[in-house]
C-alpha cells in the first residue's frame, strides 16, 4: 500500500472513531431529550385545545448508502461470517450479535463500521487491498454519520431543549404549526 493511501486509511478511522463517539453521546443524550419534547408538546396541545400533531406524522427512514460495496467489503464480511454464522455458532448471543452487526454494515455499504465488528473478532482487514475508491467510502461513512449528527443538533427537541424557558413555548408553537401543514 502506498504511503499515501495508509496515512489516509488511518486519519479516516481516527476521524471515524471520533465521529461515532461524538453520535453515540449526542444520540443518547436526543433520545431522553425527545420523550421529553414529545411529552411537553402533547401537554401544550392539550392545554390550549389544539389536536394532535402526532397523530398523522409519517415515519422517515434512514438510508446510509445501501448498495456500495466494495471488493473489501465483501471479503471483511465473508471473514467475519465464518466466525459468527449462527449455524456455526447456534446459541452464542455474542456471536450472533456481531453477525447481526456485520450484516446490517454490508447491506448500509458501511465500511467504517464492518471494520469495528471485524474488530471484536479479530479480524484485521488487508489494507494493502484496499483502493482509493474504498477509502472514498470510509470518507462517505464519515459524511453520513456527521449529517446524523447535524440532523440532531438542528432538531426541534433538540434546539428545544437547548432553549431557555421563554423561547420554549415560541418552539412548540412553532413545530405545532410545522405539523398541522404537513398532515
Amino acid at each position: 500500500m502506498s504511503e499515501y493511501k495508509k496515512s489516509k486509511y488511518i486519519s479516516l478511522r481516527r476521524e471515524w472513531k471520533e465521529s461515532k463517539e461524538e453520535y453515540n453521546n449526542i444520540n443518547y443524550l436526543y433520545e431522553g431529550i425527545e420523550k421529553q419534547f414529545i411529552s411537553n408538546v402533547l401537554k401544550f396541545c392539550h392545554d390550549n385545545k389544539l389536536g394532535n400533531p402526532f397523530s398523522e406524522s409519517s415515519s422517515e427512514t434512514q438510508n446510509v448508502g445501501g448498495g456500495e460495496h466494495s471488493c473489501s467489503l465483501k471479503s471483511l464480511f465473508r471473514k467475519i461470517v465464518v466466525h459468527t454464522h449462527p449455524d456455526k455458532t447456534g446459541n452464542n448471543k455474542h456471536a450472533r450479535e456481531i453477525y447481526e452487526n456485520a450484516a446490517i454494515a454490508k447491506r448500509e455499504g458501511n465500511l467504517q463500521d464492518l471494520l469495528d465488528v471485524s474488530n471484536k473478532v479479530n479480524i484485521k482487514p488487508d489494507i494493502n487491498n484496499f483502493t482509493l475508491t474504498e477509502l472514498d467510502l470510509l470518507q462517505s461513512n464519515i459524511n453520513q454519520l456527521k449529517e446524523k449528527i447535524n440532523k440532531i443538533k438542528n432538531s426541534y427537541p433538540w434546539v428545544w431543549f437547548h432553549s431557555n424557558e421563554s423561547k420554549r413555548n415560541l418552539i412548540l408553537k412553532d413545530f405545532i404549526e410545522c405539523s398541522c401543514e404537513h398532515n
